[in-house]
């Protein structure tokens, strides 16, 4: 992403428009084979057989032998006998070896005691097999499979967390999980939107064991790239944008490394639809890192589900425009300040990669935790001729107005400033 600062004359505005010969071997086997021809072929038949001169063999004469089929070698029933032998004992030492090694993994897992597990909002019974499995609470998971037919349980196993004994009867399990047979736990609320400081403050304040301090110190891409890849090459190995927002329950003793992990799961299932080959089909390709930044964006503009493809639209016609149009999001220079409240002109000048005032395109990494709607609109925005919005003059609606023109703007955002008592 190229950075091109601006004059501080675009400054003065502070409405943001809220990113492939010779075979020696076989030439030597009918070398031998005539030779020997020649020195046994008349015992055999009794007569004198036509001169052969084998390709590649020169200058040698060689007789051929005609065999009766009575001195042909037959084999024997007890070599018969021996040969089955073997073959049965290959197969039998196969399947006594397979069975050695098997029990001996079995062996390595414990199944003593107990494990609470935490069952993620939308997962299905073979994401639900493979918690309880890496868990130790099931030994096969074709067993559960067969006892989640049995009982009709697809599709109604309920999200929470359960705590199960290793080994319990499946069909147990099975029920406890239709039937919601949750741990009382603790039920925390992560609302869209929230930076990873903000949902550090919550989950500290959620649960006794983990500090503020605590879950900063594990909340690091690095930490979790290896099992989510689309923390690969995240900016200032941050887990911004990643904390997926929803409403959990986890159990009382839950580790900043667990909740963490549940966040990341709620993630992955939410965007498991999603195809993000689309964001790299438009005027302006994205990869899909950059269309979370996006929808973290977006995010930050808009609360109506309606308006966000057509703040993604803004941003699309901005970044394809020749010559290409600041973003001018207030939000990103909020995030580079760690500020709430209105922008400054003085803060607009801040020299960060985040501010979209002063440099182009989107900023480096997402600024909060958008909602599946935000994302959804990042990846398939609007086909409009946007490239502006403003507040509209409805001011308790909350909504905004899009332009295409300067004019345009202008007009809306003089109704904006008479209904919102700006001079």
């Amino acid at each position: 992403m190229s950075l091109n600062p601006i004059n501080s004359k675009d400054l003065t505005n502070l409405d943001s428009y809220y990113e492939d010969d010779y075979d020696l071997e076989g030439s030597a086997q009918l070398e031998n084979n005539a030779l020997n021809m020649n020195r046994y072929g008349a015992q055999a038949s009794g007569k004198k057989a036509a001169t052969v001169a084998p390709k590649g063999v020169h200058g040698m004469n060689t007789y051929a032998a005609h065999i009766d089929d009575s001195n042909k070698k037959k084999m024997s029933p007890l070599a018969i006998i021996a040969i089955v032998a073997a073959v049965l004992l290959v197969v039998v030492g196969g399947i006594l070896g397979f069975n050695y090694f098997n029990n001996l993994a079995s062996q390595e897992r414990v199944f003593e005691g107990e494990a609470t597990i935490t069952i993620p909002s939308g997962y299905g019974t073979e994401n639900i097999a493979d918690i309880l499995y890496e868990a130790n609470i099931i030994a096969d998971k074709s067993a559960f499979f067969k006892a989640v037919r049995s009982e009709g349980a697809e599709g109604i196993m309920k999200a929470g967390t359960y705590t199960f004994k290793r080994g319990e009867d499946v069909t147990k399990i099975v029920r406890d999980l239709a039937n919601g047979k949750v741990d009382p736990g603790t039920t925390f609320t992560l609302p869209e939107g929230l930076t990873v400081e903000q949902t550090a403050e919550r989950i500290a304040n959620a649960f006794e064991g983990i500090t503020y301090e605590s879950f900063m110190d594990k909340a690091k891409a690095s930490n979790y790239a290896g099992l989510y890849p689309f923390l690969l090459g995240a900016y200032n190995d941050s887990l911004e944008g990643f904390l997926f927002p929803k409403t959990y329950t986890l159990a009382k003793n839950a580790t900043a490394d667990d909740v963490i992990r549940v966040l990341l799961d709620q993630f992955a299932l939410e965007t498991a639809s999603i195809d993000w080959t689309q964001a790299t089909q438009l005027d302006v390709s994205l990869t899909p890192y950059e269309a979370v930044v996006m929808a973290s964006l977006i995010e930050r503009e808009t609360s109506i589900a309606d308006e966000r493809p057509l703040v993604a639209s803004v941003m699309y016609n901005r970044m394809n425009y020749n010559p290409q149009m600041l973003l001018q999001i207030d939000a990103t220079v909020a995030y580079a300040l760690h500020k709430t409240g209105l922008i400054t002109l003085e803060d607009l000048r801040v020299d960060s990669p985040y501010n979209t005032y002063m440099y182009e395109g989107l900023c480096p990494g997402p600024i909060c935790s958008p909602s599946i709607e935000s994302i959804m609109a990042a990846v398939y925005p609007a086909d409009t001729d946007y490239i502006f919005y403003v507040r509209s003059e409805d001011l308790e609606s909350r909504t905004h107005v899009f332009c295409e023109t300067e004019e345009e703007f202008a007009n809306a955002k003089a109704a904006y400033n008479a209904a919102a008592g700006i001079a």
